[in-house]
């Protein structure tokens, strides 16, 4: 790995890009200190001096635990009182790796070479219909959130009665199979599905990365503590686009037939329902006259909705309740409504609201 020469600055005149193998400043003589800063500019050119990268390898510089003069891990006895190395502390050997920022969101969209404008533009706008859908649905929700308690005044009734009536009749039907006490007429071959058969090959291409060796890319420098600085390298895979052939299965869509049947068969059958609503306050239920032994009733619905206006703000509301409630109300009776921020009518009480 290359090995590149520090630089240093003097702190008495000021002068910067120092070599590190300077012990005293070029502009003013001034000794270096022993404890001065290192750096490596982005130019720096790679040692090939044997003197300097045997210094280099030396290892790094070491203070002297009695007089703290800075001393090259190439002495065993300190430059300043003559003491030996010993256990005095080396300069620390530290890892700088290459800064790799995170891209910006708006830059992960990638622009073609022309066009490039539009594909901006569209990106803008896909960013501000998404803040504007996102700021509505906080609105709304908060909306929903929030409600107020007013007194309303009922205003009206009105209701819905609906009664199913059966018929027992003979129908003709169709399908797959003939249900229990169904009595077959006739049958027939239909397609009741394709299955996916092979049907041979067909040729196609596509590209594909393949590698076809590796590089060596520079991904920081590692400080010596001596004033040199080594590269931090590794080995990187290199790729290249290759055109390559293959086969791709074919298909064909076989029918599958099976017997479809038309059969007779017995059954309820639901006929047009009887309905009666009213606006006022005495629900009835429709009139119904059922044949015996050949129809029947099917079943019973029944709606019952109280209308209420708030006098403050002239709005009408409408609330759906169960039989009971609703026949112990009374035009013009004073009740308590529930109100959601989006103007719905969430509850209605005869009850004033509890307070917090």
């Amino acid at each position: 790995m290359a090995i590149r020469e520090g630089r240093w600055d003097c702190t008495s005149c000021g002068a910067a890009g120092l070599r590190a193998s300077e012990k005293s400043c070029s502009s003013c003589g001034s000794p270096r200190a022993d404890d001065v800063k290192f750096y490596l500019p982005d130019d720096a050119e790679e040692v090939t001096d044997a003197q300097q990268l045997a210094e280099a390898k030396a290892g790094a510089d070491w203070y002297c635990e009695f007089c703290a003069a800075g001393n090259t891990n190439t002495v065993s006895v300190c430059k300043g009182c003559g003491a030996p190395k010993g256990d005095s502390t080396h300069h620390a050997v530290t890892d700088i790796m290459n800064d790799a920022p995170a891209a910006p969101v708006a830059a992960i969209v990638s622009e073609p070479q022309q066009g490039g404008g539009m594909s901006k533009i569209l990106a803008g706008c896909c960013a501000a219909v998404a803040a504007i859908a996102l700021l509505t649905c906080c609105l709304l929700g908060g909306l929903g959130m929030t409600t107020k308690d007013v007194q309303v005044e009922v205003s009206g009734f009105s209701w819905t009665r609906t009664i199913t009536v059966q018929e027992y009749r003979t129908v003709q039907e169709q399908g797959w199979s003939v249900p229990s006490g169904g009595r077959q007429l006739r049958t027939e071959r239909k397609v009741h599905h394709h299955d996916k058969v092979p049907d041979g090959t067909v040729t196609k291409t596509r590209q594909k990365k393949v590698q076809v060796g590796t590089k060596t890319v520079k991904v920081g420098k590692r400080d010596l503590g001596n004033g040199y600085f080594e590269d931090i390298t590794r080995e990187e895979p290199v790729y290249e686009s290759q055109t390559e052939t293959y086969q791709e299965q074919k298909y064909r869509e076989e029918p599958v037939y099976q017997t479809y049947y038309t059969y007779e068969i017995d059954k309820w059958v639901d006929l047009p329902v009887h309905s009666k609503s009213g606006s006022d306050h005495t629900p009835v239920w429709p009139e119904v006259t059922v044949q015996e032994g050949k129809q029947r009733e099917g079943g019973r619905t029944e709606r019952y909705v109280v209308n209420v206006r708030d006098p403050a703000e002239g709005k009408t509301y409408e609330k759906e309740l169960d039989l009971e409630t609703w026949q112990r109300w009374e035009t013009g009776q004073k009740l308590y409504a529930r109100i959601t921020g989006l103007g719905a009518l969430e509850a209605l009480s005869d009850q004033p609201p509890k307070k917090d």
